[in-house]
């Protein structure tokens, strides 16, 4: 006892620690119940019992088995009536702090709500602070530089000055109240610890503790210089510069023999271009695996749990998932998520309607079953929303804002409801319908009416949950039960709060319960002992598996590290001792190795797309391969390759007698040209069959309806001016913005929401921009020829000449006698073809589409160039977003010929034609992606 150990690497560790504790116990005669032993986790624990269950062979009295938090606990709060702080109640405890002592520190954060991210970022320095046990001198001396100030923002420098007198006076209301944060635990623990004898202990046993905070290293120290801890630990000093400094500060060697033992295990690599596809290379290796049983799945990015469980085969029973999952991440979440912004957005009593809608639309409310038979919730969500959205008329068709009295009172609604299920063979009395809709708006929109504390939302939430779980297909995922089960674990735990009965208003209410349940993580505990393991990375601590399979072997998931510490700069955390980043590397690379490390066989999966590359763990092993095997060709990497028939369900549509006289006959614009070269079938729906979408009513003006308005305002505005040189005088000012104001009031805002304003007032800073911009570059131009002008050409091809029709938003001539056509952009600006264009022989499609881009600007100048011969010619886009021009010709791709520059770009546009007059070639949904 009281010694220090480590364990061969590639050794299983939990039974390397139950020979250890079978050769000193159970061989001896000595009572396991004396016994304690500390793990990283919870999971080591069980594992370690069924070791020494199988080494015994009968029933037994356990070690008690503890993570290191609740080894500080036991030594920080035995035998006084302190309880750990709810996080909520920590950051409001900070936000009164802040108000009542640097009310600075509030500024443009005055509510609670929005103090909420500040509030968390100065408890993670706090934890921190308390963890490594900083004192006040460092503190002091980074307050004094604070005032002097570092480069960071003054609200920032604010919180540094007063950051030592926060977290005492934080630390001293939380005592007031009987509660400690976990910072607080651990420094009491450190305090104790000497009177603290654990005499009911003859050994406790640390087990597999890479890394210690400054507080945990004391109390270890502590009870092992008393000769009541033994350290166990995994790995060799001379490859983990964490070990070496234990083993410094504890007088050991901490090394597995003459030199680091290698690892055998088999390594395979593969790679996939995106989660999904790595997910479908798991499933291919467990369809090879033998023993599930000793295999593991590490899933070291949360974002892949999801697709890995979809894509498991369904009779693979004995899945055990154990990592934490944020609840944000779940349907739930998203239906709550609905719900909040239909309570914000409301005004007066009355619902923003596009918000309402989404609320119904969810498939927890639109599949509710048990209130009425069959498929009538469904049917009523539909009928509602084609009524609200303009489908079909009624008295409520169209209103941006309504309230729920008047969608229970429309009869539009539940006569058609009806009859549709009629229809359907399904009788449905129209008071059954009623009936359900009340229902739903009482359990959903009504009963937020009047909250005033977080304990009566979370008393409406737990309502909206009942009903959910009872009647909807919630349950159908195990993840929407399991953060169900957390949020009804919400009530419990704010009932013995203050901050459950602290009054705000009502929309600050849903703001914080919004901010409180999106920072929530569901924990699956699932059955660690049998089946397939799916783990995170750090629940693999002190576990080892025969088959290991890794995901996400990228960098920024392996390691996945900070830059700094949120709002708080790395120069400060250096200064505090707190820059943690390359100690984080070495945790997650050392959690990494030996997980694999004593592994049989080893299968590393990374994404490789534009976005990903390999990790830096992985490049280490197979360069430390190589090197052994004195070989320096590449690593093998599979790829995985997928079974794919596009054209099973892919859309289609031959050209039918019908259609190719169509064609002949049909006059081709630039855009429609850009459509059939983005996708073929988007061409034929709008060119061919002239099919549009239909318009919803409720739909916000999208960035086409807010083009179209701009546009006209240009127009209207500089109309005067054709022929003339502009002058963007006063004069010229006062016209424009009286053009704009009397189409804003008759094209726009009817179809806003009360925010209207925020839309009006970036379309007016843009345009102030834009004028400013003409008014600079009016000496250079000689006149304004030409707006919103329609000219039409043809382009010739084997088959002759095709006829095209094009509108040009403006031409100018310059000084320089240069003829320039402008194309307006309110969003984002397209991008202009390569210059100089070089195409292969025979281009496909995808290859055009790649380079050229856009057929726009170059028929713009084929056109042009007919009207104006013998002129320069010069196209380009007039971002309005970006108040910039860029032209085909600048200063650094200076001007060509006009037939020169052109001629590529034609004989890519008559490929195209070609394809869309050949009657055997059909108008294929196939929209162009691109792909690694």
């Amino acid at each position: 006892m009281g010694g220090v150990i480590t364990i061969d690497m590639t050794r299983d560790f939990i039974e390397g620690l139950s020979a250890y504790i079978e050769e000193n116990y159970l061989l001896k005669g000595r009572p396991l119940e004396r016994l304690a032993v500390v793990f990283g986790g919870k999971r080591p624990g069980l594992f370690l019992k069924r070791a020494l269950a199988r080494r015994l062979g009968r029933a037994f009295v356990p070690p008690s088995c503890w993570t290191i938090e609740e080894l500080m606990c036991r030594i920080a709060l035995g035998g006084e009536a302190l309880r750990p702080a709810m996080p909520l109640e920590e950051s409001f405890e900070i936000y009164r702090l802040a108000s009542e002592r640097a009310p600075e520190l509030l500024e443009g954060r005055e509510t609670f709500a929005a103090f909420m991210p500040w509030a968390t970022e100065i408890l993670d320095l706090i934890a921190q602070l308390d963890l490594e046990d900083v004192g006040g001198e460092a503190l002091s001396n980074v307050e004094a530089s604070a005032r002097i100030g570092f480069s960071v923002p003054q609200s920032i420098n604010h919180l540094l000055t007063r950051i030592q007198g926060l977290r005492e006076d934080f630390h001293g209301r939380l005592r007031s109240r009987g509660q400690v944060s976990r910072g607080m635990i651990y420094r009491i623990a450190e305090e104790r610890i000497a009177g603290v004898p654990l005499a009911e202990f003859d050994e406790i046993i640390v087990a597999n503790l890479f890394y210690f905070h400054r507080t945990e290293e004391a109390v270890i120290r502590a009870l092992h210089e008393r000769g009541q801890a033994t350290l166990i630990f995994q790995g060799d000093q001379r490859k983990w510069p964490v070990l070496e400094r234990i083993a410094g500060r504890f007088g050991c060697d901490l090394t597995e023999g003459p030199f680091p033992t290698p690892t055998t295990f088999d390594l395979k690599v593969s790679c996939a271009s995106d989660v999904h596809g790595e997910a479908a290379l798991v499933r291919d290796i467990l369809g090879k695996v033998e023993d599930l049983d000793r295999t593991v799945i590490v899933v070291p990015d949360e974002e892949a749990l999801v697709p890995l469980l979809s894509a498991l085969p369904q009779e693979m029973s004995g899945i055990n998932v154990s990592m934490g999952y944020p609840l944000s991440r779940s349907s739930l979440w998203s239906f709550l998520e609905s719900l909040f912004s239909a309570q914000l957005s409301r005004r007066e009593g009355a619902y923003y309607a596009r918000d309402y809608l989404q609320v119904l639309r969810h498939p927890f409310v639109k599949n509710l079953k048990g209130a009425v038979r069959g498929e009538g919730s469904r049917v009523l969500v539909h009928r509602i929303e084609e009524v609200l959205t303009g489908r079909i008329s009624s008295e409520v068709s169209g209103k941006a804002f309504l309230t729920l009295e008047e969608i229970e009172r429309d009869p539009v609604v539940f006569d058609l409801a009806r009859k549709t299920l009629a229809g359907m063979g399904e009788d449905v009395p129209e008071g059954a319908l009623r009936d359900l809709l009340h229902r739903l708006h009482a359990v959903l929109f009504s009963s937020w009416n009047g909250v005033a504390d977080l304990s009566g939302a979370i008393a409406v939430l737990e309502g909206v949950l009942d009903l959910m779980s009872r009647e909807s297909i919630l349950d159908r995922h195990p993840l929407n039960g399991e953060a169900a089960a957390r949020l009804y674990r919400l009530k419990d735990e704010m009932a013995g709060t203050d901050l459950g009965h602290q009054v705000f208003s009502a929309e600050e209410v849903l703001k914080v319960l919004r901010l409180m349940i999106e920072g929530e993580r569901v924990s699956f505990s699932g059955t660690p002992l049998q089946g397939l393991q799916v783990l995170g990375l750090f629940e693999t601590r002190s576990l080892n598996f025969d088959h290991v399979i890794v995901l996400d072997v990228n960098e920024g998931v392996l390691p996945r590290l900070r830059g700094h510490a949120g709002i708080i700069p790395r120069e400060v955390m250096g200064l505090l001792g707190l820059d943690r980043m390359e100690l984080e590397e070495e945790i997650q690379r050392y959690q990494f190795m030996r997980v694999i490390s004593s592994a049989k066989t080893v299968h590393l999966i990374y994404q490789k797309n534009r976005e990903r590359e390999p990790s830096r763990f992985l490049e280490e092993l197979t360069w430390e391969k190589q090197v052994r095997d004195k070989k320096l060709q590449p690593y093998p990497v599979s790829r995985g390759s997928f079974e794919a028939r596009p054209g099973a369900d892919m859309r289609s549509a031959p050209k039918s007698p019908a259609v190719m006289e169509h064609l002949k006959g049909h006059v081709f614009s630039p855009s429609g040209i850009n459509t059939y070269l983005n996708n073929p079938y988007d061409f034929y729906l709008r060119s061919v069959l002239g099919v549009r979408p239909p318009d919803d009513l409720l739909d916000e003006p999208d960035a086409a309806y807010i083009g179209n308005l701009l546009h006209g305002v240009l127009e209207e505005a500089f109309r005067p001016l054709v022929g003339k040189k502009p002058e963007i005088d006063q004069a010229f000012e006062k016209r424009f913005w009286s053009v704009f104001e009397e189409r804003f009031a008759r094209e726009f805002s009817q179809r806003m929401r009360s925010d209207a304003f925020l839309v009006r007032a970036v379309m007016e800073h843009k345009l102030r921009a834009f004028l400013d911009h003409e008014r600079g570059r009016a000496p250079r131009i000689s006149r304004i020829l030409a707006l919103e002008t329609e000219m039409t050409g043809s382009v010739p091809t084997a088959r002759g000449a095709v006829p095209f029709r094009a509108r040009l938003d403006r031409i100018d001539e310059m000084s320089d006698g240069e003829i320039l056509i402008l194309d307006y952009k309110s969003g984002s600006a397209d991008p202009l073809p390569q210059r100089p264009l070089l195409l292969a022989d025979a281009p496909r499609r995808a290859e055009i589409q790649a380079r050229v881009r856009s057929f726009q600007l170059p028929l713009y100048m084929l056109f042009a160039a007919e009207r104006f011969p013998g002129q320069r010619i010069n196209a380009g886009l007039f971002s309005l977003r970006e108040t910039a021009i860029r032209a085909l010709f600048d200063e650094k791709h200076p001007g060509v010929p006009v037939p020169e520059f052109l001629g590529p770009y034609l004989q890519a546009l008559e490929v195209l034609l070609e394809e869309i007059f050949d009657p055997g070639v059909p108008f294929v949904d196939d929209p162009i992606k691109t792909f690694d």
